[in-house]
């Protein structure tokens, strides 16, 4: 899968919004990132993707809105505390061809955003991840975000595919193993050895040409987006074929 990154550079003129944003292409799927801490930036993101699901001609995507879910850990510049509060600090969302990563506040010092809380608090939002609930427990526990509908990818994929793939034990399967079973092939991702860190001197907006991070952290959204709406949606013979097949050349029992 070819994936290429390129900064916005006008993101940055805008005197109340902090953001950046990035043209991120997988393959001939472009992809609107915007990264940002900034309370503002986020209610704008939110309203932009619902306004447009709510516009969309399918009536299924009306009913609900798929939301792929990930996260990430940020190293913060001179604060040694700060590294290590959290499992993880970075939220990677992404509704079709619009991500937002969010830079979660510190949980002793800011509030998190109220329209990212009331976002997730939504029956109508679907929040799709691999291994997501204990995610989602630890966001509601340390920044109040509480998930109204969480669904895990495997969990989901046994429900929708087959009770056979019970004995495939898919809690095994990471995202990247999952994205290949579910998706095709085409979608391996290449990650590097060592993992490249985030860094950051302020709470709103990281202003780095972080490419390789944003890269990974915008194509692991993608991916929970994509299973999510395969499974949700689009299920059907040809997806049991490939997480069966994927299962016997892994050897998963």
């Amino acid at each position: 899968m070819e994936i290429t990154v390129e900064m916005i550079k006008e993101s940055l003129k805008d005197p109340y919004c902090h953001y950046n944003g990035y043209n991120v292409h997988v393959e001939n799927h472009r992809i609107l990132t915007v990264i940002s801490g900034c309370d503002l930036t986020v209610s704008k993101w939110i309203k932009h993707v619902s306004k447009t699901n709510n516009d969309s001609a399918s009536s299924s995507s009306k009913k609900s809105l798929i939301v792929g879910v990930s996260t990430d850990k940020q190293c913060i510049s001179g604060s040694k505390s700060s590294e290590n509060y959290s499992p993880y600090n970075i939220l990677q969302l992404c509704v079709g061809s619009h991500c937002l990563i969010y830079h979660l506040p510190h949980p002793e010092c800011y509030y998190t955003c109220k329209s990212l809380r009331d976002f997730f608090s939504n029956p109508k939002v679907i929040a799709v991840g691999v291994n997501i609930k204990p995610v989602a427990k630890q966001l509601e526990k340390e920044f109040e975000i509480k998930f109204e509908k969480v669904i895990d990818v495997h969990e989901l994929a046994v429900k929708k595919i087959g009770q056979e793939l019970l004995d495939l034990n898919l809690s095994k399967f990471d995202l990247d193993n999952m994205a290949k079973a579910l998706l095709g092939k085409h979608m391996d991702v290449v990650r590097p050895e060592e993992k490249a860190e985030w860094s950051s001197n302020t709470p709103y907006c990281m202003y780095y040409e972080y490419h390789e991070q944003v890269k990974l952290a915008t194509v692991d959204a993608y991916l929970c987006f994509l299973m999510g709406w395969e499974l949700l949606y689009d299920a059907d013979e040809s997806i049991k074929r490939l997480v069966l097949g994927l299962a016997a050349r892994s050897g998963v029992e």
